[in-house]
């Protein structure tokens, strides 16, 4: 992706009167000619860069982007299309609607259609410097991509959408990767970063002028205060760079403003002054500016979802450092786009613990998530585990083969919990092909198997930093009045994994816990009008319930016949399918005319449409195995 804004030198500012002409006395011919003296005037001497535009022109912030096609990547920009097209984002909060050179009110799926064989698409959002006072962006938007054509010499299928609903407006546009001739269309780094947004300056500036002095002036106070990198940040930074420390007799135009910008950073901790007019600026000002102006925005993003889901809440959270077991669950609030060039989207979740957090999603994450969802998010792990190198020691043991009987063997002391672990860790290898099956439970380890391991990690947690998983039976208002064991019955038996804090969500939580003991009470399931919590006994016969109600729907759609499994029972079946209740989920055993359930693990997937054997321990406890004598009991 390529970031470009016109306008970054001293704010020179030195009006001529008469017709604003091309740059100076530079004429280019054609885009190779163009970029050439793009090149030479973006330059110093030293090789510093430089504002290529000339003095009081207004700019242009243009960010592209070549989408790379594929048949899965086609899905993602069809969803980008449908995106930018939305209501609510046009002109006085009407629908966005796509227009080309000569038409408007185009459907965006159609022009997609129609290039969706192409190898690769342009995506460009354009924000011009006071586009505010354009009465429309789309004169503008069509004398650039006019311009483009000049340059580029070859006629372009584009379309646009503008938006009105940020702070600044801008475009959005999609080009298709072809040109005229039917060849892919190559542009260059160099046009993207720095033509297109000089062509888009000298035209903004024709259209509305050059920027007076009160209007610069206005700017340069506006910039002052701000918790981001300005212009007059890298300005400084060069000088730091050039000097190794900043003399603001070098800086005389305009001098009050670099004092008061660096007064500003001083507060902040990011500038000291030494004597008089001499300063020096933190080395990382950059980094930590940009961190601040992150971590502002993800401040406006909560307080948006929250005052949005009508909630008060005292406690934020933003993402720390990688934390395998750093797991958060709650309620989804919103998901919304962090980067709208890349099709990367964060979420907000209101937590159990109490705190609202901010999650990068990236560019991959269920699509089907909605504002109320119960979820699960923990951070991708960005390289091997340790459970990963545990599986490749016990690999090497049995000579390349790793196994759970293979584990028991290595080391007999393991947890059954620590088993179930690294079976689901060993199902997710293989679904990434990190590790090959050969049968049963046994899998093949390649030497190399960790380092593999550490690239398709890596790689993963770039696209998608954190992993999201939708949790079924947590809707915990309705639960409070329901039939059968539910998630707040396990939060009372202190069995659930998800901690609940004291406030926020979790406050809720709790309440709803009040009031589901209150009702375990008026049904006699409970003895004692000031119970807490419940025990084994009280889940087991709330599981009981639960099983039954559901066998009632299997068997009115089925015609089958329920058999409960009895404390000592010892059945076999198959595992057929799953059923999924408002509060609960069962797994179904056939046993050919008639069916049994237990409750579903996670564990069981692995085992579906395969004979396995259940048993039931006096104490209520079930297991289950692989057929009579195959496969651990988990």
């Amino acid at each position: 992706m390529v970031h470009a804004m016109s306008g970054d030198g001293d704010f020179d500012f030195q009006p001529k009167l008469g017709r604003i002409r091309s740059q100076g006395s530079f004429k280019p011919k054609g885009m190779k000619a163009y970029l050439k003296g793009v090149r030479m005037r973006s330059t110093n001497t030293d090789g510093a860069r430089r504002s290529t535009g000339f003095a009081g022109a207004r700019r242009v912030m243009i960010k592209a982007r070549v989408h790379r096609l594929s048949a899965s990547r086609v899905g993602t920009q069809r969803a980008h299309i449908s995106y930018l097209e939305r209501d609510g984002a046009g002109k006085d909060k009407e629908p966005a609607e796509f227009y080309n050179d000569v038409s408007e009110g185009l459907d965006g799926q159609d022009w997609l259609q129609e290039h969706a064989d192409e190898r690769h698409h342009f995506r460009f959002i354009v924000s011009p410097e006071d586009g505010e006072k354009l009465q429309e962006l789309k004169p503008f938007t069509r004398d650039l991509v006019s311009q483009m054509e000049l340059d580029l010499e070859t006629k372009l299928d584009w379309i646009a959408v503008d938006h009105y609903n940020t702070e600044h407006p801008h475009t959005h546009i999609v080009m298709s990767g072809k040109r005229d001739d039917g060849k892919d269309l190559v542009i260059s780094k160099d046009y993207l970063s720095h033509g297109m947004r000089e062509r888009g300056s000298a035209l903004l500036t024709r259209e509305l002028g050059l920027q007076n002095e009160a209007e610069l002036v206005a700017k340069l106070d506006l910039e002052t205060a701000l918790r981001k990198v300005t212009r007059m940040d890298h300005i400084l930074m060069r000088e730091m760079g050039r000097n190794g420390a900043i003399n603001l007799d070098n800086l005389r135009r305009n001098r009050p403003h670099y004092q008061k910008r660096l007064q500003t950073l001083r507060s902040m901790g990011l500038a000291r002054n030494h004597y008089g007019g001499v300063w020096s600026v933190d080395d990382r000002l950059d980094v930590t500016l940009s961190a601040l102006e992150k971590s502002d925005t993800i401040a406006v993003r909560i307080e948006g979802a929250v005052r949005g889901a009508g909630l008060d809440r005292i406690s934020a959270h933003e993402q720390g450092p990688f934390n395998y077991n750093n797991a958060v669950h709650g309620r989804l609030l919103k998901v919304g786009y962090d980067d709208e060039l890349m099709d990367r989207r964060y979420a907000i979740i209101d937590g159990l613990d109490g705190r609202v957090h901010h999650f990068d999603l990236g560019t991959y994450y269920p699509k089907d998530l909605k504002p109320g969802d119960m979820l699960e998010v923990k951070p991708r792990s960005p390289g091997a585990l340790g459970m990963d190198q545990t599986i490749a020691d016990v690999a090497a043991q049995n000579r390349g083969i790793y196994s759970l009987a293979n584990h028991k063997q290595s080391d007999p002391k393991v947890s059954a919990k620590h088993l179930a672990m690294i079976g689901n860790r060993v199902a997710a290898l293989e679904r990434a092909g990190l590790v090959q099956r050969l049968h049963g439970e046994a899998y093949s380890i390649g030497q190399d198997f960790i380092d593999h391991v550490d690239k398709h990690f890596a790689k993963a947690a770039k696209r998608s930093p954190n992993i999201v998983r939708n949790l079924e039976g947590r809707a915990f208002e309705a639960q409070v009045r329901a039939f059968g064991e539910t998630w707040l019955d396990q939060q009372l038996a202190g069995q659930a994994v998800e901690p609940i804090g004291g406030a926020g969500l979790g406050g809720d939580v709790r309440s709803a816990m009040e009031e589901r003991m209150k009702r375990h009470f008026q049904r006699g399931i409970v003895s004692d009008r000031d119970a807490k919590e419940l025990n084994d006994n009280h889940l087991k016969f709330l599981q009981k319930e639960g099983m039954l109600h559901a066998s009632l729907d299997i068997t009115k759609e089925t015609g089958l016949s329920y058999r409960a499994i009895q404390p000592g029972d010892r059945i076999e079946g198959t595992f057929k399918r799953i059923h999924q209740t408002e509060h609960a989920k069962f797994a179904v055993i056939d046993r050919g005319r008639e069916f049994s359930l237990v409750p579903w693990k996670r564990g069981l997937e692995r085992m579906r449409d395969r004979h396995i054997e259940v048993t039931m321990s006096r104490s209520r406890d079930i297991a289950w195995t692989l057929g009579r004598t195959r496969g651990l009991s988990r």
